[in-house]
């Protein structure tokens, strides 16, 4: 489990962001008009699923998880600075922190079968960073602090977006353990570097 931080690299129409984490070579997409908004003092982090291969981050979420088939490894790769809007929930980036499975290629996000469901070592990776990342804001995972892209669409009246559906609930569990243990003196922070700007 690698991290990679490219916020200072911003993707533009046309010219992706490229880099390297872990050995996986990975590319940032551009596809976010409002990172020149203020994001304002941090109240939640919401989880997506995205649209792309294991490799394909996007600059609409603050933090993409990636997956590296051939070695078996998920990694973090930041790509927008916490002062910045992300472009991750309609209506409702303010205060929000996007973090998004790099996944969905050629996937059935019903059947969760395909080319590229999210992984294990996607979920283990994802939970071990959302659980530093909260515990190093003051958020509450227990809490709807920690939400997925569903229940934004719903706040905001809209249901239109796929989301993380069915990985949900148990990817919640292990970040609540993580924290947990966090809280408790029982685990340590591997990701301090990424948590900040």
């Amino acid at each position: 489990m690698g991290y990679l931080d490219l916020s200072n690299k911003l993707a533009t129409p046309g010219r992706p962001v490229r880099g390297t984490v872990g050995g996986l070579p990975i590319t940032v997409m551009y596809e976010n008009d409002q990172r020149h908004l203020a994001l304002g003092t941090i109240k939640r982090v919401t989880m997506h699923w995205s649209v792309g291969t294991y490799a394909q981050a996007w600059d609409g979420y603050h933090y993409n998880i990636v997956f590296d088939e051939a070695k078996n490894k998920a990694h973090v790769v930041k790509t927008l600075k916490l002062s910045q809007y992300g472009r991750h929930a309609f209506k409702a980036n303010a205060h929000n922190v996007g973090v998004g499975f790099c996944a969905m290629f050629k996937t059935n996000p019903n059947t969760l079968q395909g080319k590229c469901p999210i992984t294990q070592e996607m979920l283990t990776v994802g939970a071990q960073f959302v659980a530093e990342f909260m515990a190093w804001h003051g958020l509450d995972p227990h809490t709807d602090d920690l939400t997925a892209h569903k229940r934004v669409d719903i706040e905001i009246g809209r249901r239109e977006k796929v989301d993380i559906g069915k990985y949900f609930m148990p990817f919640q569990a292990a970040v609540c353990a993580h924290y947990d243990a966090l809280k408790a003196g029982k685990a340590k922070f591997q990701y301090k570097k990424i948590l900040v700007d």
